[in-house]
């Protein structure tokens, strides 16, 4: 295992590689992904996220590319949210809605670091203390977003955190993936064990509905490409951007599965979050990183989370974290190469 470390403007870009050469690049600006980079079925070198060599891209993102996202990923209907009584109102930043942590949320954050290695791993810990009324959010909160690559072309990402006041609380991760390196991901396969999915109003805020995938444009318990259905979801969106329910939390379930064919990489992701919002990139137009110009459909995400707009709905589970408890979730993206 490798790890090495230089700067960043008044930053750091953190390298972790193992001995399959599977390489992840990280900042500790916004906690973010950088570039995750591996080898195809041609032995021909591919960066699979997106990301850039500039440190502005990261302080002043737009679409998230790469960013850890907090205190909530996702949306909060109207930026509001009842708890214990009271009503806090949050910045609106997407339309009418709060969107993955208001205006300067942890994507804007730039985060403690500090770097652990081990005999088949290697780490980085990303550490930030969010405060009281930051963003409108209730209680100091500490975070810390753990990334481990491991010899078994491992990408590990934990977050825990802590709160001595009640608050809503969901952190994910908002790489764009494309395994080919460039081109559309409608012609990648995706898995998605989920029963149920939440469908959306026009301003991609759950409706509160949760419905069944099978027999439905939504259905990728069987191997799917993207592209099959796509131009039957979402009215005016016209792509998926919808939240699918995991049908367990056992973190040793493969939950879900990414491939091309083109290039044989295949992505499964293993998590103990109960959910993953899918997202191919719909309103990406004109975004400038190292790879190219980003567009609709050249990227798609996949979010392991709590159930968006839930502070808003009582039926979904809930995601107040409580002053004494951990936060404490893993999701693993596991790379492998079909030759």
């Amino acid at each position: 295992m490798l790890i090495a470390k230089k700067t960043f403007d008044d930053g750091f870009i953190f390298t972790l590689e193992n001995k399959n050469g599977l390489k992840v690049e990280l900042t500790d600006f916004g906690a973010s992904i950088v570039s995750v980079n591996i080898a195809d079925k041609n032995n021909n070198p591919k960066s699979i996220s997106f990301g850039s060599e500039e440190s502005n891209f990261y302080k002043n993102t737009k679409s998230y590319i790469g960013s850890s996202v907090g205190r909530f990923a996702n949306r909060i209907i109207d930026g509001k949210f009842t708890l214990d009584g009271k009503q806090y109102c949050l910045p609106i930043n997407n339309g009418k809605n709060h969107l993955h942590g208001g205006i300067k949320g942890f994507s804007f954050k730039q985060f403690d670091n500090y770097i652990g290695e081990g005999s088949n791993d290697c780490s980085v810990i990303f550490t930030y203390k969010s405060l009281d009324g930051e963003e409108g959010y209730p209680g100091n909160m500490d975070v810390a977003i753990t990334y481990t690559v491991n010899e078994n072309n491992d990408l590990i990402i934990n977050y825990k955190a802590v709160s001595d006041k009640a608050t809503p609380i969901n952190l994910t991760n908002h790489a764009y993936w494309n395994l080919n390196g460039q081109g559309n991901i409608l012609d990648h396969t995706l898995t998605l064990l989920s029963d149920y999915y939440l469908p959306v109003n026009l301003d991609c805020s759950a409706t509160g509905e949760v419905l069944k995938t099978k027999n439905t444009a939504f259905d990728f318990n069987k191997e799917k490409i993207i592209g099959k259905d796509i131009d039957k979801v979402n009215g005016e969106i016209y792509g998926y951007d919808n939240c699918f329910i995991f049908n367990d939390t056992d973190i040793n379930k493969c939950k879900a599965k990414l491939y091309s064919e083109n290039s044989g990489i295949s992505m499964e992701i293993f998590t103990d979050k109960p959910a993953i919002q899918l997202y191919t990139g719909n309103n990406l137009k004109d975004e400038k990183t190292r790879e190219g110009i980003l567009n609709k459909y050249n990227a798609v995400c996949l979010e392991t989370q709590y159930l968006p707009c839930s502070p808003n709905f009582l039926h979904f589970k809930s995601p107040i974290l409580r002053p004494n408890e951990l936060y404490n979730y893993t999701t693993i993206h596991r790379f492998s190469v079909k030759k």
